[in-house]
């Protein structure tokens, strides 16, 4: 059995659920999650004073998927 966990954009999310669905992979776990990676956050005005954002907003996705292997001799 294979696990895969995921950090993508919240954007990204249905691309990725279509993509597995049609690889026949339907055991999908998705949560929220808070961090940064290369995209460094970014700097923002808030009631009159600048505010960093250093964590964006993520969906962390678990996939399973059973491996059966075959073999022939």
């Amino acid at each position: 059995m294979k696990l895969v966990i995921a950090y993508i954009q919240p954007d990204r999310l249905n691309p990725v659920k279509q993509a597995l669905y049609a690889r026949s992979i339907f055991k999908i776990s998705v949560t929220n999650a808070l961090g940064c990676g290369q995209q460094r956050g970014y700097v923002q005005m808030w009631r009159g004073a600048l505010e960093e954002v250093n964590l964006l907003k993520k969906v962390r996705c678990h996939c399973r998927q059973r491996r059966i292997c075959r073999e022939d001799h």
